[in-house]
């Protein structure tokens, strides 16, 4: 199977060998990448499900106003979390309670669970309601 890109046909097997090329070249560099950005006061992290070779893995993401890395590992347990994240000892944006420095939340994931809180009954549906009518007014600023 052949692809053009920018004029030139290139087969499957040549962009495969290439993307491996370029992450070997890439490793130290993604490395350096990966301690500065763990190395800063505040960071977001968050991981989304992602596809390798057709299975399951997840695309975690540390991020600050400068600088982001990603890495894809095929779990996202507690464990995989200490060992990408393990040094950090900053303010962390994020929904895993396995950091032990100071930690916020993000409000997409603030947002989700006031709405959870609307299906509830009683109390929990009002200050979920109220909550987010709130937020609302916060975001239109």
């Amino acid at each position: 199977m052949q692809r053009s890109y920018f004029g030139i046909k290139v087969s499957l097997g040549s962009t495969c060998n290439i993307l491996k090329r370029a992450n070997n070249l890439l490793k130290n560099s993604a490395k350096k990448i990966q301690e500065h950005v763990l190395q800063q006061g505040r960071i977001h992290v968050d991981e989304t499900s992602w596809r390798v070779a057709k299975k399951k893995s997840y695309l975690w993401v540390g991020a600050t106003s400068d600088c982001t890395f990603f890495n894809i590992d095929p779990s996202r347990s507690a464990e995989t979390y200490k060992r990408i994240f393990g040094l950090f000892r900053g303010t962390l944006t994020t929904v895993y309670n396995q950091h032990s420095g100071r930690r916020q939340s993000c409000l997409a994931h603030i947002d989700r669970s006031l709405a959870k809180m609307e299906q509830r009954e009683g109390v929990n549906a009002f200050l979920g309601k109220t909550s987010q009518k709130e937020l609302g007014k916060i975001f239109a600023l």
